[in-house]
């Protein structure tokens, strides 16, 4: 299946008050797919179609080169670009010309210009994998007229390039009204423009299910996790990156001791039947305003009510932690007893600081770690150092290569490796009802 603009819509909301420009150069394909009938020499006839998804749907298109999979087209054409240019994913799709039945896909690439080093004036090259077919490589040309990317952490010509894997947003994709995100969430669209509506929230709603904090405040136990799908541009560069819903992570911690509430600076109204449920999380806008982010811990309703006066529309999910050989966890479960080496952890963590480095990112995201190092830390990598704390993933688990995606459904890569029989529950979207009911807020049934 070829991609497509209306893959990823168009979101009005996008603005500038300048315009950018960059050249964009095909220069050449090689090691095709043949997708005609190989007789007498007939192969495919390639042709390169360009765009920049997320807003445009201006398209770029090469001429056709008959007969061949090596193709070489050298054509240039100068692109306009009217809002960050960090925002926009760059996309480059080849079919096979056909005269009497529709183009076929030879593949396509997918790049978030926000990881190139891109620098005024400077031509960046890249070779790239074909994504949607099983061999095939493109080779193009980047040039920005005047603008640079300072947060880009790519070099030209560099062997590992990161692409933006579009293959399982194509193979759940059915329309705009995301019937097809089954297992995803929000919809690509959603996620490149930084934008939940109201519409997609109510989709939200009855994909995920919808839970009252209030409902299930007294069922919730350490260990439970938090996933959260931001609207951020680093929370755009971890959804991209790793191709998911999910830019943040969180884990809950009930009846911490009274020590480590001191710690944290945790204010607690013992009187409220909201005083034992908390979040713990690596962040990087700390209630505290920690110079950097790092570790904070976080009385939950609290954490969900700024959550909802900040955007309504926030999606965030809950999954269970279900641990058989403690079954009927107690509501009063001292974790002290049950975790020591988990509090401990919790209290050497209050200096970290949240890993913000695209570098470390994409490290995470091709899993190419070789040894834990929680110096700084993603707030992914956090909760793994806490499943270890808890004895729930191997001794030498490499922490950092987990991301948000890893504790979804989507992956499901932490319900195959937990130990002690544990699993995760499916997740359930968290709302809370004194918030919904004040503000005369519609959750779909």
């Amino acid at each position: 299946m070829p991609i497509t603009p209306k893959h990823f819509g168009v979101d009005k909301t996008f603005s500038s008050f300048k315009t950018f420009h960059m050249k964009l150069t095909i220069l050449e394909a090689k090691n095709l797919i043949n997708t005609d009938s190989g007789k007498n020499g007939d192969v495919s006839d390639p042709y390169c179609v360009a765009w920049l998804g997320g807003k445009k749907k201006e398209q770029f298109k090469t001429h056709v080169i008959s007969n061949s999979l090596n193709p070489v087209w050298n054509e240039t054409f100068e692109i306009p670009l009217d809002h960050n240019p960090e925002q926009y994913v760059l996309i480059c799709q080849l079919y096979d010309k056909d005269k009497f039945t529709g183009d076929d896909s030879l593949g396509f690439i997918a790049v978030s210009l926000s990881t190139l080093k891109l620098e005024e004036k400077k031509p960046f090259e890249m070779w790239l994998n074909l994504q949607g077919v099983p061999k095939g490589s493109l080779h193009i040309r980047i040039e920005p007229l005047n603008f640079q990317i300072n947060d880009g952490f790519v070099d030209s010509l560099s062997e590992n390039i990161p692409q933006i894997d579009l293959t399982n947003f194509l193979n759940e994709y059915k329309n705009e009204k995301g019937r097809g995100f089954a297992s995803r969430g929000r919809s690509l669209k959603s996620i490149l423009s930084g934008n939940i509506s109201e519409k997609e929230s109510q989709r939200l709603d009855n994909l995920f299910g919808v839970e009252y904090l209030e409902d299930i405040y007294d069922e919730l136990r350490t260990g439970d996790v938090l996933l959260h799908s931001g609207k951020g541009t680093f929370s755009k560069a971890i959804q991209l990156g790793f191709s998911s819903t999910w830019s943040h992570l969180s884990i809950i911690i009930r009846n911490p001791p009274k020590e480590l509430l001191e710690l944290y600076k945790v204010q607690v109204d013992a009187s409220s039947r909201f005083s034992t449920v908390f979040v713990a999380e690596s962040e990087t806008d700390t209630v505290d305003n920690k110079e950097g982010g790092g570790i904070q811990l976080v009385e939950l309703r609290k954490w969900f009510m700024d959550y909802l006066e900040r955007d309504p529309t926030d999606l965030c999910c809950l999954r269970r932690l279900n641990i058989p050989s403690m079954d009927n966890r107690p509501k009063d479960e001292n974790i002290v007893d049950q975790f020591p080496t988990l509090v401990d952890y919790l209290k050497i963590s209050i200096d970290k600081k949240y890993e913000t480095s695209k570098s470390e990112l994409l490290k995470c995201v091709i899993k190419r770690n070789t040894q834990s190092n929680d110096a700084n830390v993603f707030c992914s990598e956090f909760v793994a150092e806490c499943y270890l704390r808890m004895g729930l993933l191997p001794q030498y688990t490499i922490t950092c290569n987990y991301g948000p995606r890893d504790f979804s459904q989507e992956s499901n890569l932490v319900n195959t490796v937990l130990l002690k029989g544990a699993n995760l529950t499916k997740e359930k979207r968290i709302r809370v009802r004194e918030w919904d009911e004040k503000n005369d807020w519609n959750v779909q049934p």
